[in-house]
């Protein structure tokens, strides 16, 4: 029987415990901020549920295991990346969408437009960076 390195360990756990602190994060905003006790207490919950999901996901050894588990290969690495593009340009359209809806109800569009801005000058400094 082999034991697992400790770096190995850090690398498994590593979404889990950036989830956990995120979610913790969320939490205690939602409760500085005055919101109801049970909902933050379902936001804590959620966010311990998801975790172990992706902690159980991240021990198998397919390709969501190796994403979630922090150790992919070449293959596995560009499809999380075409996948997080598409992410990226689905929530970019979604903001563009509200912006056009925010104007023609007499809005000013914001904060879709200050979304929109953010995404263009974001896209156009990936270009740069990566062109090299």
């Amino acid at each position: 029987m082999t034991t697992a390195s400790p770096r190995r360990t850090r690398r498994r756990i590593a979404v889990p415990v950036i989830m956990l602190g995120g979610g913790g994060a969320i939490t205690g905003a939602a409760a500085a901020g005055g919101a109801a006790a049970a909902a933050a207490g379902a936001e804590a919950g959620l966010t311990v549920i998801f975790t172990a999901v992706f902690w159980w996901a991240g021990r198998g050894r397919g390709d969501f295991g190796a994403l979630f588990g922090s150790r992919p290969d070449e293959r596995q690495a560009a499809v999380d990346q075409r996948a997080t593009a598409v992410a990226g340009l689905a929530v970019a359209m979604f903001c563009l969408f509200a912006t056009v809806v925010s104007l023609a109800r007499g809005g000013s569009g914001n904060p879709w437009a200050a979304l929109d801005c953010l995404f263009a000058v974001v896209y156009v400094a990936g270009l740069v960076i990566f062109r090299r």
